[in-house]
């Protein structure tokens, strides 16, 4: 849903109703990105089929506890992500992002735990910060450092992040009105 800058149409409830229930951006993603999802559905399902098999070990194989939270710290972040998917499909591309930076920065602390399993009690008495769980991955990892830095332009009040969604047409200039897409862009 769009209004327009000329037009000064006034939004009302029945205008943010609309989009929340009626508008499903989720099929001109899919339109633009053809196969993208089921791409992403099969690594999240791997993903999760790895970490149940981890979460259901730990009385059989022995695992460490501290091995055992991890991967239920895995499985959150990989819930996260797949949160983020959903988001972005329904047109919200900075929005998915702040919670891919979350994901990593989870990612971060799952890695900084397996190097320094001392962190345990910390992570789990909330007095860690996880930031530095970021610093520290990106020793033995320097992507997740790179990534987490790029999102941080999404999700910092920067241009790009401050932008609003816009759709240019011929006639006019519009604004989203909550998320959605734009194939002539």
């Amino acid at each position: 849903m769009t209004f327009s800058h000329l037009k000064c149409v006034q939004i009302d409830k029945t205008i943010i109703l609309h989009h929340i229930r009626e508008v499903k951006a989720e099929r001109e993603f899919e339109g633009l990105f053809p196969g993208w999802t089921e791409e992403l559905a099969e690594s999240l399902a791997h993903l999760y089929n790895t970490l149940r098999g981890v979460t259901h070990a730990q009385e059989q194989s022995g695992i460490s506890e501290v091995q055992y939270y991890s991967a239920f710290i895995s499985w959150k972040a990989t819930s996260t992500i797949m949160g983020a998917i959903e988001i972005f499909r329904k047109g919200y591309p900075v929005e998915g992002v702040v919670l891919l930076r979350n994901a990593i920065e989870t990612v971060g602390v799952i890695y900084h735990l397996f190097k320094s399993p001392e962190l345990y009690d910390d992570i789990k008495s909330g007095t860690h910060d996880p930031k530095k769980s970021i610093t520290h991955a990106k020793e033995y990892e320097p992507i997740l450092g790179n990534f987490y830095g790029f999102l941080c332009d999404f999700t910092h009040a920067t241009a790009i992040a401050t932008t609003p969604g816009h759709i240019l047409r011929e006639t006019e200039t519009s604004l989203l009105i909550g998320g959605g897409f734009d194939a002539s862009q």
